[in-house]
């Protein structure tokens, strides 16, 4: 790789909103000289709640979007917050040790089986 291409990173988004499904461009429809060809569409579907991608289009429209940060999450901004509250706990700030946190439910073996199981979403 040279030094003017962007290093591509995974990225891996979470949604709490079931079977939820982004479209990012619509089908159509086109006529050329009579004929009706049909143009397919691209959408992003979050797959057991995840999706994961290496394309950094994609990422960067997902994260564009109104309810990135609220619906959809990229995972490291959980695994960070994750970090802020277990350091928290480490300097005796709160006492939430007890109350399992949104990364330990997200780190299940569901994301795993998702993980294992998928490809990267690629152009």
């Amino acid at each position: 790789m040279n030094g003017t291409q962007e290093q591509v990173k995974e990225a891996i988004y979470t949604t709490t909103l079931p079977g939820l499904k982004i479209v990012v461009k619509p089908a159509a429809k086109e006529v050329i000289q009579g004929v009706v060809f049909s143009l397919p569409g691209k959408s992003i579907e979050f797959e057991g709640g995840f999706f994961r991608t290496t394309d950094p289009f994609i990422q960067r429209y997902i994260e564009s979007k109104k309810y990135f940060g609220t619906k959809v999450i990229r995972m490291y901004e959980l695994e960070e917050q994750e970090q802020a509250r277990l350091e928290k706990i480490e300097r005796g700030e709160t006492t939430e040790q007890q109350v399992p946190s949104k990364i330990t439910t997200l780190k299940s073996h569901k994301l795993n089986a998702v993980l294992e199981n998928s490809k990267p979403m690629e152009e």
